[in-house]
């Protein structure tokens, strides 16, 4: 259930993103204090390693155009991961990968700066064009 925590976690930091309060429109790589509990090892009652991984996937991401080499192995990953069949937790886990916002990610890794401009803001790093690195 320290999955489900680590979604509810996002879900409540992604609040001010969808309506429109956020103080920035770029969207986290990871869970932010007070919310980051759910990210650290130093608090087993409430860590998730998925939720982690998760995060971590989504910074991947982020910095992928920098590394565009490697970019089928983290699209190789995100299909395993989201393979995970439903009797061992698949549908939590999918549900955890669309929260964090990694379909958006994969959107702007493949289209780049022709990326809708309101995902250029949120994901400045996917959607950065392989050149300026």
């Amino acid at each position: 259930d320290a999955l489900r925590n680590w979604i509810k976690a996002w879900n409540d930091q992604c609040k001010p993103y969808f309506n429109g309060t956020s103080d920035t429109p770029i969207f986290p790589t990871k869970l932010l204090p007070p919310l980051s509990i759910s990210e650290d090892a130093n608090n087993p009652s409430s860590y998730s390693a998925l939720g982690v991984l998760i995060s971590q996937l989504g910074y991947l991401l982020e910095v992928s155009p920098k590394y565009w080499q490697n970019n089928s192995d983290l699209c190789c990953l995100v299909r395993n991961i989201s393979g995970v069949l439903s009797d061992a937790g698949g549908e939590l886990i999918k549900y955890a990968l669309i929260i964090s916002q990694v379909p958006s990610r994969l959107i702007c890794l493949a289209l780049k700066e022709h990326s809708p401009d309101i995902l250029k803001e949120a994901f400045p790093g996917s959607s950065m064009p392989i050149d300026v690195y």
